[in-house]
């Protein structure tokens, strides 16, 4: 078992502790099928090799076993927010880094602290699910700015149609987000399309999937200097409706896909004029939307340029 160095387990119940044992200290890859509500052992962060970790919706926690308060018996008793705050105060005497740490799925909001992050100096992929009961730590995504090498971000928020005073408002500021950071799935966040403001001026973003209602309203107009980098964005499930943008917003754009937005009543015209745009997808949009990528493959075509493919499903 000291060699090993990949593990992957699926657990129907409750997950086996004993895999945080010294036993698998030289672990590389570590794949966990299974709903983990408490916080990981102490163990975990003695794992030193670790590159990959996947845990389904994990709390994750420094204090070790015999020391240090309880985060899920301090819940109980004073609320999430105030066990929270003691837990940064116990975090601060007890940085454990992963040195080797590239990738973390899935953590929740509790766990996106600002020492928690700092530990993982080198983590390149996160994923991190929330859901209404996490109402009380809205500030984590300002954390994000400590992680330095991140390069892939996705954020799932469960329900889209929950109480606004239960969910995430708006987009923190760009200064929060890491510089690094190529790839972003956001899913069910409902932020106004105002805010895509902010992810346009994000200097190396490639991938842009907006995922079932990541943005939610009836228009959006594309401002700004437009999306310097970015290759390929996807608009998933949404109530979007009017969407104004010209070619001078996405300078680099390849492949626009756009997916069950039956409300959309056309995509612009402006698309039509990006220099590097090579697809355009559309399933299960308006067919005045369907009609406009057409409209845009027959321009394009007719200025000869026959590298535009355009799939409507």
């Amino acid at each position: 078992m000291a060699n090993l160095r990949y593990l992957a387990l699926s657990f129907r119940k409750s997950i086996d502790r004993s895999i945080f044992s010294s036993t698998f200290h030289n672990i590389q890859f570590l794949i966990i099928e299974g709903e983990w509500n408490g916080l990981l052992p102490d163990e975990f962060w003695a794992m030193s090799e670790l590159r990959h970790f996947h845990l389904k919706r994990s709390f994750l926690s420094y204090w070790p076993k015999e020391s240090g308060p309880n985060i899920m018996q301090l819940a109980s008793t004073i609320g999430f927010p105030q066990a929270l705050t003691c837990q940064v105060q116990y975090e601060e005497h007890s940085l454990k880094v992963l040195q080797n740490l590239q990738s973390l799925s899935t953590i929740r909001p509790i766990s996106c602290t600002k020492v928690i992050f700092l530990s993982m100096p080198n983590l390149k992929k996160l994923r991190v699910y929330e859901n209404e009961e996490d109402y009380g730590f809205r500030g984590w995504f300002n954390n994000l700015i400590h992680l330095k090498e991140l390069q892939i971000l996705k954020y799932v928020f469960r329900d889209p149609f929950v109480s606004g005073f239960m969910k995430p408002v708006c987009l923190p500021s760009p200064d929060f987000f890491p510089q690094k950071l190529m790839n972003l799935t956001l899913s069910g966040t409902s932020f106004p399309w105002e805010d895509m403001l902010k992810l346009s001026v994000l200097p190396v973003l490639e991938v842009l999937k907006l995922k079932n209602y990541a943005f939610a309203g009836a228009s959006w107009k594309s401002e700004g200097s437009g999306f310097p980098r970015l290759r390929y964005i996807c608009i998933g499930r949404t109530n979007l409706q009017v969407w104004e943008a010209d070619g001078s917003h996405f300078p680099c754009l390849k492949h626009l896909v756009i997916m069950n937005c039956r409300l959309l009543k056309e995509i612009p015209c402006g698309i039509g004029e990006l220099p590097l745009l090579e697809k355009i997808e559309l399933c299960n949009c308006s067919e005045s939307a369907s009609a406009s990528a057409e409209q845009i493959l027959l321009e394009q075509q007719s200025y000869g340029n026959d590298n535009l493919v355009v799939h409507i499903m």
